[in-house]
């Protein structure tokens, strides 16, 4: 039976659960960090951990005991049964009351959780527009707990025929996808937006860009308007979970074509 830690101790994940004045649900008062679970760890942990210090800090949360978190790990991995897992580490300042004004690092609860991961079909993506990545505010810098506005825009894209969400910067420039960072290749160059259009720091984004300099392959990183898509030969999306993974479509408009430089993309980053 899977289980959920939950502040030093461990629960059957069917009877585990939080009150309903935990300010997580109430008003979105935490951060979470969500970690693939493959060869008996949690890969890139310091990477993860690193972030969601950030965000902790910004939100005035108290950092976790990493050590225990980290301890409890293999027992919360065994209802896998050697499968590659989702790890979810979620902080919230559990439940002190409804208003803006708490006092800060106090009372913060831990919870983690693994499941199976599940297999992930290449994506259709659709451009949505009414939803944005707010590249003015410390918050697109980590994952806080408020996760409405990328659940809005995989709705949107699913509305529209697609089944992934590309979003923008308050000033239309392309920023990523609802849960994951992208690149594209058109005319045999590598774009990415640059993180001042609110893209996520993306673990993965960052270790497929060290890769890929290391390769000898340059990427341009800049502001974009989505306009420039409609002319890419394949569009890739990056993160903790899935790697790298080339989209089917945008727009309806196929990419799968032939495209030697993203089979190579592909080919150097599958082991991060």
């Amino acid at each position: 039976m899977s289980e959920i830690y939950c502040d030093g101790e461990f629960y059957p994940a069917d009877e585990a659960g939080l009150t309903f004045t935990d300010r997580g649900f109430l008003l979105g008062d935490g951060v979470f960090e969500t970690l693939r679970w493959q060869g008996g760890e949690a890969r890139h942990w310091p990477d993860h951990q690193a972030r969601m210090r950030r965000g902790l800090a910004l939100m005035g949360l108290d950092a976790p005991d990493w050590t225990a978190c980290q301890g409890a790990l293999p027992r919360l991995a065994e209802a896998l049964k050697g499968q590659t897992g989702v790890l979810r580490l979620s902080v919230t300042r559990a439940s002190l009351g409804r208003g803006l004004s708490v006092e800060p690092f106090s009372d913060s609860r831990v919870v983690m959780q693994m499941a199976p991961l599940a297999r992930m079909q290449a994506p259709h993506l659709i451009w949505v527009k009414d939803v944005c990545r707010n590249s003015a505010s410390a918050f697109s810098q980590f994952k806080s707990t408020s996760y409405g506005e990328m659940i809005a825009a995989r709705h949107l894209a699913r509305q529209g025929g697609g089944t992934m969400a590309l979003i923008g910067s308050p000033q239309g420039h392309i920023a990523s996808a609802d849960c994951a960072n992208v690149f594209w290749i058109t005319d045999e160059r590598i774009y990415t937006p640059a993180l001042s259009t609110g893209a996520m720091p993306g673990t993965m984004r960052a270790r497929v860009m060290a890769a890929l300099q290391q390769a000898g392959l340059e990427i341009e990183e800049g502001t974009f308007a989505p306009a420039v898509l409609d002319q890419a030969s394949a569009i890739l999306l990056t993160n903790a979970l899935i790697g790298m993974m080339a989209a089917q479509s945008y727009h309806g408009r196929a990419l799968d074509q032939i495209c030697p430089l993203r089979d190579q993309i592909l080919a150097l980053t599958c082991a991060l």
